[in-house]
């Protein structure tokens, strides 16, 4: 008997792993990836040349660094720290 449920179960467990012959599963990782982020992200209405970060009172270094990180890294914008006077 349980050699009948072991043999059961394996046949289950084959016939559940082959897959369809009309799915096709695409191995270009780089396509679909390319894909899904441009579905996720899609592309900004305007590209955005020049960012400037205001510096105030009593900020933290992060407050400033972050935004300058990403706005220079990712985006490649020019990114400017301004403090509030004139120059």
């Amino acid at each position: 008997m349980k050699r009948t449920i072991l043999a059961v179960s394996i046949i289950f467990v084959v016939a559940a792993c082959k897959t369809n012959p009309k799915t096709k599963i695409s191995l270009n990782t780089a396509q679909t990836h390319a894909g899904q982020m441009e579905a996720m992200f899609p592309k900004a209405k305007a590209d955005i040349k020049t960012v400037g970060i205001l510096l105030y009172d009593n900020y933290s270094i992060i407050d400033a660094m972050g935004p300058f990180q990403v706005f220079s890294d990712l985006m490649n914008a020019k990114v400017f720290l301004l403090d509030g006077t004139e120059e």
